[in-house]
């Protein structure tokens, strides 16, 4: 298939059929340092569905990987920082999302935050995961009147202060 077939292909609703040639080609193409172009990227994107592109793509993105980093794995020392377990979304699969008459719900204070990094401080970390719910005072009053009673409007206000906490 040439590029002009390909362009009008990803134009169309039909993904293009694309030979093992060519996707060999492009992805070496990209190990070697050269970029795709769009209609390249299209047609690779538009064929995934098919098993033998997505593993050459694949083991093209472990080449290029291997080639930058090596088999390397890092770890970086960190600290998990639930800031507030509160969500407006309850979706079924969440083990995370408390409601706000549940025992379990909680929201940080800002100095349990600085408790939280003082801690990892001390042990060496040098990351602070924030995980949240999804803008619970669009959601709960209750929320939305602790967040006033601490000077603020909205969770990211929350998350903005915890972030200036310096130790």
């Amino acid at each position: 298939m040439s590029t002009v077939d390909l362009a009008a292909a990803t134009r169309s609703s039909a993904a293009p059929s694309l030979s093992p040639a060519e996707v060999e080609a492009w992805v070496r193409g990209v190990v070697d340092g050269q970029p795709l172009d769009r209609v390249q990227a299209e047609a690779l994107g538009a064929s995934l569905h098919q098993e033998p592109v997505r593993a050459r793509m694949a083991e093209g993105a472990r080449a290029i990987k291997v080639a930058q980093t090596g088999n390397r794995v890092t770890v970086s020392r960190n600290i998990f920082i639930p800031l507030t377990n509160l969500c407006r979304n309850r979706c079924n699969y969440c083990t995370f999302a408390k409601q706000p008459d549940s025992a379990e719900a909680h929201t940080y204070t800002l100095d349990e935050v600085e408790e939280a990094v003082r801690g990892g401080v001390t042990t060496g970390c040098v990351e602070a995961l924030m995980c949240l719910g999804d803008k619970p005072e669009v959601a709960y009053k209750s929320y939305r009147e602790e967040l006033a009673l601490r000077g603020l409007q909205t969770t990211t206000d929350l998350i903005l202060d915890a972030c200036k906490i310096t130790c």
